[in-house]
Parts: structure tokens; C-alpha cells; sequence
């Protein structure tokens, strides 16, 4: 009311108000620490490598778009996409079933995407080993010297049904266990980034409120 006494340029409807009344007393800019950081960290890895072509299976759309500037990217996810970049195409499938030969990818990323496999969360089906699935078609399609980008939700193994798996790093060096791990990388609780971290070093950091951390690897197949 106080606003619309002194609006002298635009027309203004009590009708087609849209209040929002989270946000006026926000101290800081709100951001997400996770994802932010593993843009960062996955545009600047993949920017360094020698390959033209480069796979992306389900990470948000915006790093995709990003990362199609500088790469010609294959963006595959179980629900369809409806985008016009020249560099960009979209495939339609499931990273437990991955519609491409052996040894046929050296450039793949799948990020904040690993931990909520066979939850049912995106309307798949239930499957409690789909995460095992996934890793064993990202171990066929990659070709030796080829590299993954890699990154889920790691601390104390557990389910948090059905929005995501919790894993430990161990068990996802394990499940990758024909690639060389290149490097690690962390986000943590508190939403500080580490690029450069031993995996047999790591140890979740209990300081804040958030009960799980990022881990991003760089792996690279032997």
C-alpha cells in the first residue's frame, strides 16, 4: 500500500501481488556452496584436457551450458530436454544402461548425480544396486587414458531415503577401481573447498548443521 502512494510509473494489481517474505532480512548472498564449487572445479578440469567431445550424464543445465562453449557436449538424462545450442545435443537414457560401445568415451562428467540413483526420487525405478550398475557402464564406455569427473555426497554410509545415498570416498575408489585416481577434492559441511586433499586423509567434519559433504574425483581409466 505504502509502495503503490508513491508508484507513479507502473500499473500495479492487488490481484497479481506475489509476495516474497524469505528474503528481506537475508544477511549474506544465498548460495550453494556444493554445486557452486564443483562448477568451478569440473569447468576447469575439463577445459585442461585434450578431447573435443565430452558426455555429460545428468548434472544441472546451466554447468552444461557452461561447459558448451568451450566443448562439444552430449548431455544424456532420463527425462527429455528441450535446448537449441550449437554445441549442445541431448540424448535420452540411464547411466545404468549407457547407449554408447566399449571403450568409445575419454571426456565423461556425472555430477551431484551418483547418490540419488534407484531412490526413485526422478520417477526411475527402485534399485538398490543401481549404483553399482552405473559404475560398472562408466568403467565399459570409458576408454583407457579417458577421464571421469566425478562427484557425490560422501561422510557416514547410509541411505537418506529417497533423496540420496551417503557414501564414504573408499567406497567410491573401490567401485572405480580400474581408474587412477587423479586427484581429490572437497567440499565440506561448513561449505569450504579444498582442491587438493589425500583421499586416505579424509575425515567428515562434524562443525556445522549439514550431515553430508561433497567429495570430486578425478579419475582417469588405467
Amino acid at each position: 500500500i505504502n509502495y503503490k502512494k508513491n508508484n507513479e510509473d507502473f500499473t500495479m494489481l492487488y490481484k497479481e501481488s506475489f509476495p516474497i517474505l524469505y528474503e528481506f532480512n537475508s544477511s549474506s548472498n544465498p548460495i550453494d556452496y556444493q554445486y557452486f564449487y564443483q562448477f568451478y572445479w569440473a569447468l576447469e578440469l575439463i577445459k585442461k584436457n585434450n578431447f573435443v567431445d565430452h558426455l555429460d550424464i545428468g548434472s544441472q543445465i546451466q554447468f552444461v551450458g557452461i561447459l558448451s562453449m568451450f566443448k562439444k557436449v552430449t548431455f544424456l538424462d532420463i527425462r527429455r530436454l528441450n535446448l537449441a545450442l550449437p554445441n549442445l545435443s541431448f540424448l535420452e537414457g540411464s547411466v545404468t544402461n549407457l547407449p554408447f560401445e566399449k571403450n568409445s568415451l575419454f571426456s565423461v562428467s556425472i555430477l551431484h548425480v551418483f547418490e540419488h540413483l534407484g531412490l526413485g526420487r526422478y520417477g526411475e525405478k527402485l534399485d538398490s544396486t543401481a549404483y553399482k550398475k552405473a559404475a560398472n557402464e562408466l568403467s565399459r564406455v570409458i576408454a583407457a587414458k579417458g577421464k571421469l569427473y566425478f562427484s557425490t555426497t560422501i561422510g557416514n554410509e547410509r541411505v537418506q531415503f529417497n533423496a540420496q545415498i551417503v557414501f564414504s570416498p573408499n567406497t567410491i575408489c573401490e567401485l572405480f577401481n580400474n581408474f587412477k585416481l587423479l586427484s581429490f577434492s572437497l567440499v565440506d559441511s561448513e561449505g569450504k573447498y579444498f582442491p587438493k586433499i589425500n583421499v586416505n586423509n579424509y575425515t567428515f567434519n562434524q562443525n556445522s548443521g549439514n550431515d553430508f559433504e561433497l567429495g570430486m574425483f578425478e579419475f582417469e581409466k588405467k
